[in-house]
This record gives C-alpha cells, sequence and structure tokens, in this order.
C-alpha cells in the first residue's frame, strides 16, 4: 500500500494551488422522463405538506375550542353549588353528611328538664340520641317516659323539616306511625 506524503514546496517560497476537483457531470441515462416523473412527485410532496399543515392549524384550533367549551361547562356546574361528580371528574362522597350528628341537642326545640336529663346519660347531641335509641328506648332514661319522648320526637321532626331531609323525615313518621298503638287493643306488659 502506497500512501501519497505531501510534496513541500519549491525552495521558491511559492506554495502551489490545489487542483480543483473535476466538476461530476450527470449520467447521461437521466433522460426528460425521469425528471420530468421527479419534478411531478416534488409537487405532489408539496401538495401533501401543504394540507397537513392546514390540518394541523384546523386541529390545534378544534383543540382550542374544545378546551373553551369543556371550560365553560366546568364553569356553570360550579356555579350550581351542587356536586356533579360524572361531569366534574372527582369521586362522590363514600359517606353521607353527618353534619347532623353533631347538632347538640340544646339546638332542638325542649324544655330546660329533658336537656337535662338527656344530658345526665351522657346524650348531648343529636346523633347520641340516634345511638341510644339504637339500642335501647329513650323511656330508659332516668325521668323521661312516653309524653317526653312524645316530645323529643316533635323536636326531632322540627329539626329534620328545617334540614330539609326529606329521606330522614320519612323514615321519623314511619317510626312514629309504628310506635302509636292501634284503636281498639290495649296494650299490656304481660303476654300470653
Amino acid at each position: 500500500m502506497t500512501t501519497a506524503t505531501p510534496t513541500a514546496p519549491e525552495d521558491n517560497d511559492q506554495a502551489t494551488e490545489p487542483e480543483a476537483a473535476p466538476a461530476v457531470e450527470p449520467e447521461p441515462n437521466h433522460d426528460a422522463e425521469t425528471l420530468e416523473k421527479i419534478i411531478a412527485l416534488n409537487s405532489d410532496v408539496t401538495e401533501a405538506r401543504i394540507v397537513y399543515d392546514r390540518a394541523d392549524r384546523a386541529r390545534k384550533s378544534a383543540k382550542e375550542e374544545l378546551e373553551e367549551c369543556q371550560a365553560a361547562l366546568n364553569e356553570f356546574i360550579v356555579g350550581l353549588g351542587e356536586r356533579y361528580p360524572l361531569f366534574d371528574g372527582k369521586e362522590p362522597a363514600a359517606a353521607p353528611d353527618d353534619a347532623w350528628r353533631e347538632a347538640s341537642v340544646e339546638a332542638l326545640d325542649l324544655p330546660r328538664i329533658i336537656i337535662t336529663k338527656l344530658e345526665d346519660v351522657g346524650i348531648m347531641t343529636v346523633g347520641d340520641i340516634s345511638d341510644w335509641t339504637a339500642k335501647r328506648p329513650l323511656t330508659d332514661v332516668s325521668g323521661i317516659g312516653e309524653a317526653k319522648v312524645g316530645q323529643i320526637e316533635a323536636a326531632l321532626t322540627k329539626f329534620w323539616r328545617a334540614r330539609g331531609d326529606a329521606e330522614v323525615l320519612a323514615g321519623v313518621k314511619e317510626a312514629e306511625a309504628a310506635a302509636k298503638p292501634k284503636r281498639g287493643g290495649r296494650t299490656t306488659g304481660a303476654t300470653a
């Protein structure tokens, strides 16, 4: 293998100019028909690029319009002040509203003596009344008889009406109807 060694400039301190590369001539096999085909295909590419760019701009415009419409819908729903889990993307609350449980028995329209009797056994809230009555009747509280239970039930009915909780109110009415003895029959503590 031979390698070319650069030649040093002559003693006359003149550098020789590098030789220019020979011009590449197009091969003669590219005829007019081939060139026309290249020009036609290049034109097709240009037209396709124009169509693509228009479509891309239209897509961007449509996306902006979609986002504006979605924002308007979200703003409207939030303005209603209610939760719509399917539309606002949030999970529905797992537990019902239990704020009623914290309402003090003092907030019920009851005589002071009844409130004192309830508080003496640890019934301080509407939730405590609910928990107590789930296990035993209110008549088990010392000094609370049927008449006072009726006053408590009336106060709770008024409480539920003020809250507008129709489902609980219906349950209270059913419980009241079930607790009333049937006309014409006597109830005694004895069993047959």
